[in-house]
């Protein structure tokens, strides 16, 4: 397989079917630039069990981690059973979604296929961690691990988990990104 910026002889030999051959090459090869450095997650939806209950519960946690209250947005689409509440933020939003009725006796589990195992949110230091720590404990989310090290990852990875009441099991995390990325 050719990499991005290997050539190989083409066999082509009218001036329309190189031009054409070229101009694929280049369109491909901006294209394949393009995916690798502005493809970025934009929104995460989650699906919930009961969506008042939750948007209780994230209206608490969220604002702690950056997001405004006043983006939330609420939609509803009946013919699809669907309703969702949307948190938006610059980085990434996030979504509850309803769950439909067939599901509502389901119990969320994060190792069954096709489900979210978890969220982690990036802090910008080992105190911003240990600060988070402390307000998501006061918004009632179950902690799971307080912060410490998990040298297992990579050796500055500090990091707490804690769940929503439904069960979403959610990480706050910091580590030298400089260390391990350009």
């Amino acid at each position: 397989m050719k990499s991005s910026l290997e050539v190989r002889p083409i066999f082509h030999w009218t001036e329309p079917r190189i031009k054409g051959h070229f101009l694929i090459c280049f369109l491909a090869f901006l294209l394949e630039r393009t995916l690798e450095f502005k493809l970025i997650v934009d929104h995460i939806h989650i699906t919930v069990c009961n969506l008042k209950e939750a948007e209780k519960f994230y209206d608490n946690l969220l604002p702690y981690l950056g997001y405004d209250l006043n983006l939330k947005e609420y939609t509803k689409i009946p013919e699809h059973e669907y309703e969702s509440i949307e948190y938006h933020h610059k980085i990434i939003s996030i979504g509850l979604i309803n769950s439909r009725s067939q599901f509502s006796n389901e119990q969320i589990h994060r190792r069954r296929p096709g489900s979210l195992h978890h969220l982690a949110f990036f802090a910008e230091s080992n105190d911003e961690v240990d600060y988070l720590y402390d307000k998501i404990k006061s918004v009632g989310a179950q902690i799971v691990s307080s912060p410490r090290f998990y040298p297992e990852y990579c050796p500055d990875y500090y990091a707490f988990f804690f769940k929503d009441p439904e069960g979403i099991k959610f990480e706050i995390v910091y580590y030298d990104k400089s260390r391990y990325f350009e």
